[in-house]
């Protein structure tokens, strides 16, 4: 029984062509083969459809013969073609035609940003890590543990034992794809597929390896150094190349770390900048003072001067975080808080009720 290719897509037969095509770019990401859960027969069934709804000629044509439409209905069992686009399906008599692809071309944006041609790789890994506050100011050269799919070290992803060689693929007889043709409503369509049992190579281990029992890959712990750049902010996102899962033949996937910065029990941060809050006396705001302050990595001597006030701040320039893609650093702000004493001594309170004498 043949399907219907608007249920394929989850889509009303009333469907406009922008529904269509994001009904299609949603399964599509869903069942891709080279997505972790993907489905190639359910990713060729979207595909089939969607190449036939997606041209109004063609969905013109589908939509008045049915799927329930048979090519046998013609007096004499003859068979009944009709052609769409140029292209004769006439579904009988062996008379098949290669699958039409012309029109899929956003499948292509999808996945692969526009290019025409892909290359296999392997998954994507993504982690979370903490850095603490220095390490955020000043970058970091950190080892991040991951338990992952790598090359064989025994086979180096040749899957054949060492010393042992390799013979023909007895599925596809060395051609590393197999043809197969599937007789619709439309007429015959034929896909070429990855062989599934040499993965398109062609040959296969006449003995597999020891370690890998074939694969080609192992799953093993690793440990990668990972460079925390100057200035990185809380939330950001670090891609390693090549640090994520590695696949039997192709490139290894990307490793992603998104990164949490710990607070810090001094400092706290505002874009580029490192503030840090200071409490002086009465004595000092009124009189001026000379203090060392911290910084990060050290100390440094400031001078409060006389007469400042609670919320002030002073600048110490340079002396924040690194201005990421861009040259210079924030600077380290020190904001002043006046503190007013909750207990005073005699001789305090004598004092202070002369300072008020003399301000009257």
């Amino acid at each position: 029984m043949n399907k219907d290719y608007y249920e394929i897509l989850g889509i009303q037969k009333t469907a406009s062509e922008a529904e269509i095509k994001r009904a299609y770019r949603k399964l599509a990401h869903q069942f891709h083969p080279d997505k972790s859960g993907g489905d190639e027969k359910k990713f060729k069934e979207v595909s089939e459809a969607y190449q036939v709804l997606s041209d109004p000629e063609k969905r013109k044509q589908y939509d008045q013969f049915g799927h329930t439409f048979d090519y046998q209905s013609t007096a004499g069992g003859q068979g009944q073609g009709f052609g769409f686009g140029g292209f004769d399906y006439s579904g009988f008599g062996g008379q098949g035609v290669e699958f039409d692809f012309s029109n899929l071309g956003d499948i292509f944006d999808v996945f692969f940003g526009g290019e025409r041609t892909r290359e296999a790789r392997g998954r994507d890994i993504e982690r979370r890590i903490e850095i603490n506050f220095e390490e955020a100011v000043k970058g970091a050269s950190l080892p991040i543990e991951l338990e992952k799919n790598i090359v064989c070290p025994r086979c180096k992803g040749n899957k054949a034992e060492p010393g042992t060689e390799k013979v023909t693929c007895p599925e596809c007889k060395g051609a590393g794809k197999k043809e197969t043709i599937r007789t619709t409503i439309l007429g015959q369509f034929k896909s070429i597929a990855t062989c599934e049992k040499c993965k398109g190579e062609g040959t296969i281990p006449k003995v597999n390896c020891h370690e890998c029992g074939g694969a080609g890959i192992s799953r093993q712990k690793v440990t990668l150094d990972v460079v925390i750049p100057a200035g990185i902010r809380e939330g950001m996102t670090i891609r390693v190349p090549g640090g994520g899962e590695a696949i039997e033949s192709g490139k290894s996937g990307d490793l992603y770390l998104e990164i949490n910065i710990k607070s810090h029990p001094q400092f706290y941060r505002k874009e580029d900048d490192i503030y840090l809050d200071i409490e002086i006396n009465f004595a000092q705001a009124a009189l001026g003072d000379k203090i060392n302050v911290p910084i990060i990595g050290g100390t440094r001597q400031i001078n409060i001067p006389a007469g400042i006030q609670s919320g002030n701040e002073i600048r110490l320039r340079g002396l924040g975080f690194p201005r990421l893609n861009h040259f210079g650093s924030g600077d380290e702000i020190i904001k002043i808080k006046v503190i007013t004493p909750k207990r005073l001594t005699r001789e305090e309170k004598r004092l202070f009720e002369e300072l008020r004498k003399l301000g009257e």
